[in-house]
């Protein structure tokens, strides 16, 4: 069940967890994939991790079949999952009005 919802979700542009436990509860195929069940993000990921290999194996099958089926035209498909560190304190935050003004601030000065 996991498997068939991640790879539709990942067909339809998903791959956020969290989009696609809220698409289970707004979206009629996935409620279907997952039998009216809305599997919680947490649980999602954690299948993902525990089985990206397989995940990764049966995707590219799926992809296969529908290009066999002539339902897709492929040419080329990757996932990444590159990790990236990111500070998003609130001091690191500007926003657009205040980095005018900053900007102005150093116009001034030099």
């Amino acid at each position: 069940m996991m498997l068939a919802l991640l790879i539709y979700s990942y067909a339809n542009g998903l791959v956020s967890s969290r989009k696609i436990e809220r698409a289970t509860h707004r979206d009629v195929a996935t409620r279907y994939l997952p039998a009216g069940t809305h599997p919680d993000h947490d649980t999602i990921c954690k299948f993902r991790r525990k089985n990206l290999e397989s995940f990764r194996e049966r995707f590219v099958d799926v992809l296969e079949l529908a290009h066999e089926l002539k339902l897709l035209k492929l040419d080329k498909v990757s996932l990444e999952g590159t990790h990236l560190k990111a500070n998003a304190s609130i001091d690191q935050n500007v926003s657009y009005k205040r980095a005018v003004k900053i900007r102005g601030q150093l116009i001034l000065e030099g």
